[in-house]
């Protein structure tokens, strides 16, 4: 019986011995190498020069066709700057299909959008495909606005064609109304004022009242006493105040004329 448990014992030993020999031999796992990142390609700032290659290229395939050249708008520079940076942002193209609430004021307009090593390239590669050529040869359109983003060896570019709105001219101004001329007839030579010469004044001399005699008796003689008039050149004659009337003074002397002979009659002595 204890012989059996030695045994089982000596067992069991062997095996976990056995065990931890292979554990160590075997090597320990190596760990995974992670993947080499490669950089990313950076956005370039705008790139005028290429931008203004695509507008000279585009003109010159409509003069050379006798249609109108284009004229830059910058509110269509602004929308394609904006398509253009998304585009290089995510390195691929792909219409915005926001594009037509972003266009302002016009009647009809389109896009087009490439990507490629160069200017040349990518204008060639507008000029081969039927819509893209469509688009640029339009003669309704008028405006233009072009914009080109650089990412690594590629160029993303957004070129908008549009035709404006029809600017109404204003109406004529109403024709000039027709006045005829009125002309008051004509009025005759004035003729000078006739000079009236009036004729010397009248100087009538002043009359002259003779001086009135009047009789004034004294009590013991009888002598006459011219008494003056006064004449004032406004009033007519009159007579100093307190002096006695003609007719006062005659009767006053005739009294006193008769008194005076009655007394002499009564005095004389009897011859």
């Amino acid at each position: 019986m204890a012989g059996g448990r030695f045994l089982l014992l000596g067992v069991a030993t062997g095996l976990v011995f056995n065990i931890g020999l292979a554990r160590a031999d075997t090597p320990p796992p190596t760990p995974p190498t992670p993947p080499t990142s490669q950089p990313a390609p950076t956005v370039s700032p705008p790139d005028p020069v290429s931008e203004n290659g695509f507008v000279t290229r585009i003109q010159n395939e409509r003069a050379t066709r006798g249609i109108a050249t284009l004229v830059v708008a910058d509110d269509l520079i602004d929308v394609a700057r904006h398509h253009s940076a998304d585009m290089a942002a995510r390195s691929h193209i792909f219409d915005d299909p926001n594009m037509h609430n972003e266009v302002q004021n016009y009647q009809q307009f389109s896009d087009n959008a490439g990507t490629g090593p160069s200017v040349d390239a990518v204008h060639q590669a507008f000029m081969n495909s039927p819509g893209h050529r469509a688009n640029l040869l339009n003669p309704i359109y008028s405006e233009v606005g072009v914009w080109v983003v650089w990412k690594g060896p590629a160029l993303y570019v957004t070129e908008i064609c549009r035709e404006p709105p029809v600017r109404r001219p204003p109406p004529p101004p109403p024709p000039p109304v027709a006045r005829t001329a009125t002309v008051s007839p004509p009025r005759p030579a004035a003729l000078p004022a006739p000079t009236t010469t009036a004729p010397p004044p009248t100087t009538t001399p002043p009359t002259t009242t003779p001086p009135t005699t009047v009789p004034y008796l004294d009590a013991n003689i009888a002598t006459p006493w011219q008494v003056p008039a006064f004449i004032s050149p406004a009033l007519p004659l009159r007579r100093p105040r307190n002096l006695p009337t003609p007719l006062v003074v005659v009767s006053f002397g005739l009294c006193l004329g008769a008194g005076i002979a009655l007394a002499r009659i009564t005095v004389r002595p009897p011859s």
